[in-house]
């Protein structure tokens, strides 16, 4: 004999709702079942119900194992059910307080992901939770592939970078810290472009990374090469842009390439290399339409061979950003 706990709200509320949850009736009705017994009553159609059923005090009831089962309480919307033996008000009450609080598995991943951010992986995949929970774990492992390979390639292309620029620089100041340094010395807009008005500074935030790194690194007895540790991604990017073709690109950092290099595709695709560094950094969903991880990877590894093809072959000998893009779920 066992006690199926049915909550509905086509029934008259019991006492045990009414210590439980205001949102629900309960009823109680023994009888002997089994999981048959259960689809065939599901099965009729009769009422639209929605079940808790709880096994002894505090014990976690288990979801059916059952398939058919399953997808019959899915199709439902039944939040979970298993047959309790027959216990007192103080047991059922506290085994549904269980449930209500620790288990409803439509409310946890929402609270846990944010029903917005979820939504997203819902949507991806036409609604079902459990593909969408599997989708949101692959972009968090796809996001640490390849924050491996941008790692990589952000050192190679900052070590690149100073080297190139101290090769040509004249004075014995390295060029980070001189005040004469491209980082640094103002840069007026002639026109205006999205974000910037005309005859604002292109170095103005440049010039805050450096100051700011200097500071970190004990201003006067800052060590060169701890400045450019300091220094992010988004400042490097920026000596690829048009505004800095004459004051970097030209005199300095076209020697990081190879003859006839083009500084705009160069510039493309470290740019989107930060765009999706940024989006793996706030730990948002990478199969968004407006962007390719896999594009925006092969864009730089073909940067990276440009740079170095040494690091390049490390980079995709120990890459796993391909066989995970392949086993999106």
């Amino acid at each position: 004999m066992f006690d199926w706990v049915v909550l509905t709200p086509r029934l008259k509320p019991g006492a045990c709702a009414q210590r439980v949850s205001h949102d629900w009736f309960a009823s109680s009705a023994s009888a002997t079942c089994d999981l048959q017994a259960l689809k065939t009553s599901l099965a009729s159609g009769r009422g639209n119900l929605r079940v808790i059923a709880v096994q002894r005090l505090f014990k976690a009831p288990a979801l059916p194992r059952d398939r058919q089962l399953q997808r019959t309480l899915g199709q439902r919307r039944i939040i979970a059910v298993s047959p309790v033996w027959t216990a007192g008000f103080d047991h059922v009450a506290g085994a549904l307080i269980f449930w209500h609080t620790r288990l409803m598995p439509d409310r946890w991943i929402e609270a846990w992901l944010g029903a917005a951010r979820f939504k997203r992986y819902l949507d991806e995949c036409a609604g079902d939770r459990s593909r969408a929970l599997a989708l949101y774990e692959w972009n968090v492992e796809l996001g640490q592939a390849l924050m491996h390979d941008i790692a990589h390639f952000e050192v190679a292309l900052r070590n690149a970078y100073d080297t190139t620029i101290s090769a040509s620089w004249p004075h014995r100041t390295h060029w980070l810290l001189h005040p004469e340094s491209p980082a640094v010395m103002p840069i007026w807009r002639t026109k205006s472009v999205k974000g910037a008005k005309r005859g604002s500074d292109v170095n103005f935030l440049t010039r805050k990374n450096v100051d700011e790194a200097i500071k970190k690194c004990g201003y006067g007895n800052a060590n060169p090469g701890k400045v450019i540790a300091e220094l992010t991604f988004g400042f490097w990017r920026q000596f690829t842009t048009a505004s800095m073709e004459k004051s970097v690109w030209v005199p300095y950092l076209h020697r990081a390439f190879p003859r006839g290099t083009s500084r705009s595709t160069v510039d493309a695709q470290i740019s989107a290399v930060n765009t999706l560094r940024n989006r793996i950094a706030h730990h948002e969903p990478l199969f968004a339409q407006t962007l390719d991880p896999n594009a925006v990877h092969d864009d730089m590894m073909e940067c990276l061979l440009l740079l170095s093809p040494d690091v390049h072959t490390h980079v995709l000998r120990t890459s796993s950003v391909l066989p995970l893009m392949a086993a999106k779920p």
